[in-house]
């Protein structure tokens, strides 16, 4: 299968890309950036060119304006760049018969009550989830949508190489102490987890909504399991209360897990991370 991967550069995007070469697929990919990573289209989502989706039977939709200051200081930006680029892209597509993939978040169903379902009512909470609640219903409404559309809603997704865990990583390895949140709900899954499910919604039959989901926690709990497998110091994870400290936490959602079968245990996801930390340890 002839697969394009917008933004493959990213942290989803550039692990799903090996995934589906391995799995025997032809992939492109996308990306903003200057130099352009090696084989990838330069694709601006602000100005997206639905050009660059010929020739493929699939277009995974990994790109994405995701931070919550970055959508509001900018929402007329955000908004092409989360909704108007994924219908501009995903509607030729599926228009010749072909597969979409769209990622999306759990926060478009809120987050008042831990585990929800697939189809619990819309409840954005801010700038980034309305946008891509709107994406979703949007693209659900497309001609074709109900035969070749799956969109993933995504919990947070760690890994290695990127945000919370290689911060709390680097932090660690300079003696700094870490400080993660008591008072903060996740409910993680790793890159490992998110490309798998990808490549499996490429097989036919995978149209409508999926989740995929770990079990709920506090940021402080996966610091500290994370913490006694790398053989960190006690003394250096330091958990304190996000919500009184920083202004998005306080405003976050009280849970963040989705409804999923199966949901990611702890040691699952502390056992991979692990391993990723490790590899980066030895390549560095």
């Amino acid at each position: 299968m002839r697969v394009l991967v917008v933004g493959g550069d990213g942290q989803v995007g550039s692990a799903l890309v090996p995934v589906l070469r391995s799995a025997g697929h032809e992939v492109t990919t996308t990306s903003h950036r200057t130099p352009l990573p090696n084989g990838a289209h330069y694709l601006e989502l602000v100005h997206p060119d639905p050009a660059t989706a010929e020739g493929v039977d699939a277009v995974v939709l990994c790109a994405a304006l995701t931070e919550r200051s970055a959508c509001e200081a900018d929402p007329d930006r955000a908004q092409m760049i989360n909704v108007t680029a994924p219908l501009t892209l995903a509607q030729p597509v599926l228009s010749r018969g072909g597969q979409v993939i769209f990622l999306s978040t759990s926060i478009v169903l809120g987050g008042d009550q831990p585990y929800l379902p697939i189809d619990a009512p819309y409840a954005p909470c801010d700038a980034y989830s309305r946008m891509k609640a709107e994406a979703e219903q949007r693209l659900l409404a497309l001609s074709g949508a109900e035969e070749r559309l799956a969109i993933l809603r995504l919990v947070k997704v760690m890994d290695a190489e990127h945000g919370i865990i290689a911060d709390w990583a680097t932090a660690m390895n300079e003696g700094e102490p870490i400080t993660p949140y008591v008072d903060l709900a996740t409910a993680p899954i790793t890159t490992n987890h998110v490309t798998a499910k990808i490549s499996e919604l490429l097989a036919p039959g995978s149209a409508g909504i999926h989740h995929l989901s770990g079990i709920e926690h506090s940021y402080a709990d996966v610091a500290v399991a994370l913490s006694e497998v790398m053989g960190w110091p006690k003394k250096m994870v330091r958990p304190v209360r996000g919500r009184e400290i920083n202004a998005i936490a306080a405003s976050s959602p009280a849970h963040s897990s989705l409804a999923a079968d199966p949901l990611v245990p702890l040691e699952v996801l502390i056992r991979l991370l692990a391993r990723q930390l490790a590899r980066r340890d030895q390549s560095a």
